[in-house]
C-alpha cells in the first residue's frame, strides 16, 4: 500500500481538524487537590513471576562469554557470515509473518 493510497481516520481527523480555542472541548486536565489521597496500586506478583524475574545462574553461559572475549581480543573469533543471514532472514520472515 502505496502512502498517497491511505485513507484519513475519521476519530483522528476530528481531533486534528478541532479549533484549539473552541470552549465546547471537555478539558482533559484534572487538577488534584492538595489534600486529595491517591489510592496506591494493590498489584503484587505471584510467586512464580517473581521466580521468573529473579536472574539465574543458567541465564548465561559465563564460561562462553568469557571464551568470545577472549577470542576478539585475540583476534581469532571465527563468524559464520551464512549462519548470521540465516538468523537473519528468519527473524525477517518471522516479522513479516506476525504483520499479517
Amino acid at each position: 500500500m502505496a502512502i498517497e493510497q491511505t485513507s484519513a481516520i475519521s476519530a483522528l481527523t476530528q481531533v486534528t481538524n478541532r479549533d484549539p480555542q473552541d470552549a465546547t472541548i471537555p478539558v482533559r486536565d484534572k487538577k488534584v487537590l492538595i489534600n486529595e489521597v491517591v489510592k496506591e496500586s494493590a498489584f503484587a506478583p505471584s510467586e512464580l513471576q517473581k521466580k521468573l524475574l529473579q536472574p539465574q545462574a543458567s541465564d548465561i553461559d559465563l564460561a562462553k562469554v568469557e571464551r568470545i572475549k577472549q577470542a576478539i581480543q585475540d583476534g581469532t573469533l571465527k563468524m559464520d557470515a551464512g549462519k548470521v543471514a540465516d538468523g537473519i532472514l528468519r527473524d525477517a520472515h518471522e516479522c513479516m509473518l506476525s504483520m499479517k
